[in-house]
């Protein structure tokens, strides 16, 4: 049922736009304007325009798409609607006069006002309803109900404009216009606390921080050139609640595109930052994973290294595990060391870092190798490692079962964020290290009780084969007594 009734909308409402057109050529030519079919003329159009915002809002699922995919949809709008004004205004060349509400001074102003209207209603009723997918990401408590307060405002301040014939936008205060002046003073309020609903804009990453910083210049300057170059006289000559209606979103995207373009501009020297931390979050979610696939120290432990050079972006890792006694480490997995790096390591004993390491149980950095006096000796084993980290692998009760390092060959090239990942990658290296561990106990645990089964299964054949052989023996005897 719904179905069909807008169907019939979409026949109907384009039967009253051209009725409207015909009763706009007849009043021009005709000179008369009788005010009953200009109030039955408004309450048709505002009718329309309400059907039309219903249709728009259960037929387009913003919803569903990204804040990528509805600012591209938004940015079309805007520049169709531009557009489509700038090629008007070349071919019909409208006149008005300079009263308020401007009149028709010529037939193609008609229909110049007629294309206005329909583009605005078009184009900037889908753009608030983007706005509003915009407004409410990440929504919070009260988000909803300014929006719906805003909604409010700016039907209220239409039918107030319509009713007064007083332009729009001026807030003069008088008596013939306070009913104006408050709508739209109560809407610009809404207005200004939904355009700090931007929090789209810390989710994105730098590279389209910096695109949507480009592009959005030239569409914050279409944006603001609409009012005058677009609405300002052709709207109110056609209707007066479509051009307070105009008005007021046209004001609603100057005031949320002004503020979330400044933001953006803020937010452009801390996106690296930001697209740092999300990496590393990535980064650890994915080592984390690929870790727990693992069932065999063997192939987990060259893949602990070989992660950990591609999160930290590192020249050179190595990964060493205690040995029974704790006093001794090995070599377990490494990456770009050469073989004379291996044989002339020095972290084979609890010297130097590893002490360091193995007494704090906390990670160490060193920005700078050569001029720390504790370390600097370790310029003697590999001349380029100019920053080093190091993290404890803790397992059980805080035993120390391993530590890992990373270097790079420039100094400062490491900071404390790094360390901190570093941290959490050797958390993750010593779980997955314990659960190898226990998976192997298990699988061993399992293959001796199979192998008493078997055992405990051929004995008990064996004694029966032996209680069987006994009774054929004495039965035989008997037999041969008997005999």
């Amino acid at each position: 049922m719904v179905k069909i009734i807008i169907k019939l909308l979409y026949i109907f409402i384009p039967i009253l736009m051209i009725a409207i057109v015909a009763v706009d050529l007849l009043s021009f030519y005709s000179g008369i304007t009788l005010s009953l079919i200009s109030y039955l003329r408004e309450c048709i159009i505002i009718g329309i325009l309400f059907i039309w915002y219903q249709i728009l809002k259960k037929k387009l699922h913003f919803d569903e798409l990204s804040i990528t995919q509805n600012l591209v949809r938004l940015a079309i709008l805007i520049f169709l609607n531009f557009f489509i004004t700038l090629i008007l205004q070349m071919l019909l060349k409208p006149q008005y006069s300079s009263e308020f509400p401007p009149l028709y001074q010529t037939p193609s102003s008609i229909f110049m006002s007629t294309f206005m209207a329909l583009t605005a209603a078009m184009t900037l009723v889908p753009a608030i309803l983007i706005l509003k997918q915009l407004i409410f990401y990440k929504r919070k408590r009260y988000t909803a109900l300014f929006f719906n307060f805003f909604l409010v405002t700016v039907s209220l301040n239409a039918v107030a404009v319509f009713i007064t014939k007083e332009p729009v936008g001026f807030f003069r205060f008088a008596p013939e216009s306070m009913a104006n002046d408050i709508t739209l003073l109560l809407a610009i309020v809404s207005m200004f606390i939904l355009s700090f609903r931007n929090e789209w804009i810390t989710s994105l990453p730098r590279k389209k921080k910096l695109l949507y910083s480009g592009l959005g210049i030239p569409l914050y300057i279409a944006i603001v050139s609409l009012f005058d170059f677009s609405y300002r006289t052709p709207l109110p000559a056609y209707s007066l609640s479509i051009a307070a209606l105009s008005y007021t979103m046209w004001a609603f995207l100057v005031l949320y595109g002004g503020i979330a373009l400044l933001k953006l501009f803020f937010h452009l020297p801390t996106a690296r930052v930001f697209d740092k931390k999300m990496r590393e979050l990535s980064s650890l979610y994915d080592f984390g994973r690929m870790l727990n696939s693992e069932t065999t120290s063997e192939r987990l432990l060259p893949l602990v290294a070989k992660l950990t050079t591609k999160v930290l972006m590192s020249d050179s890792v190595w990964l060493l595990l205690s040995e029974e006694n704790g006093e001794k480490f090995s070599l377990a997995a490494r990456e770009n060391l050469t073989e004379s790096d291996v044989q002339l390591s020095p972290f084979s004993g609890m010297q130097g870092l590893n002490g360091a390491i193995a007494g704090k149980k906390a990670p160490v950095l060193v920005n700078d190798v050569s001029h720390n006096r504790q370390f600097r000796d370790l310029l003697k084993w590999k001349k380029n490692a100019r920053t080093i980290i190091g993290a404890p692998l803790l397992g059980n009760r805080g035993k120390l079962i391993g530590i890992i390092y990373a270097t790079k060959t420039k100094e400062y090239t490491f900071d404390v964020d790094d360390l901190s990942l570093l941290e959490g990658i050797a958390n993750q290296a010593a779980i997955a290290l314990e659960n190898v561990k226990l998976l192997q106990e298990s699988i061993e645990r399992e293959r001796l009780e199979q192998e008493l089964k078997v055992a405990r299964l051929r004995g008990g054949w064996r004694l029966l084969r032996f209680f069987f052989l006994c009774r054929r023996e004495a039965g035989n005897h008997h037999w041969r007594r008997f005999g």
